[in-house]
């Protein structure tokens, strides 16, 4: 039971699922609410970041009131890693990024549409 996203840089994934996501700087840990939206919002203060991994928030008991979907946010300064998991990532066919603008750029780049095939 999925209840929230967060993007993380790829090559910090296996550090945030052993010990959690933890906020420095921040009352609670941000998230969204759809794949799109985590990155979207990931990539907005971080442009610098490309390569991301976006982790489901899940197996949340309902009496935690851990998650405020008024404020995108979960409220704590550290989700533990039980709740936080690797999301499903499907391969898509290359021919279907041919023509698809990228996410980031707005633009076609059909010499990378097997790579994009891949997220």
């Amino acid at each position: 039971n999925t209840v929230a996203y967060l993007a993380v840089p790829w090559n910090l994934m296996e550090t945030v699922l052993l010990e959690g996501y933890k906020v420095e700087y921040r009352d609670n840990v941000p998230c969204s609410f759809d794949r799109l939206a985590a990155v979207r919002a990931y990539t907005k203060y971080h442009p610098e970041h490309r390569d991301l991994v976006v982790l489901d928030v899940w197996n949340v008991p309902d009496d935690l009131d851990l998650v405020d979907y008024d404020r995108g946010c979960l409220k704590t300064k550290h989700l533990e890693p039980e709740h936080l998991r690797a999301g499903v990532n499907a391969d898509r066919f290359s021919d279907n990024f041919a023509e698809i603008p990228c996410t980031f750029c707005n633009e076609p780049i059909p010499e990378l549409a097997e790579e994009r095939g891949l997220v």
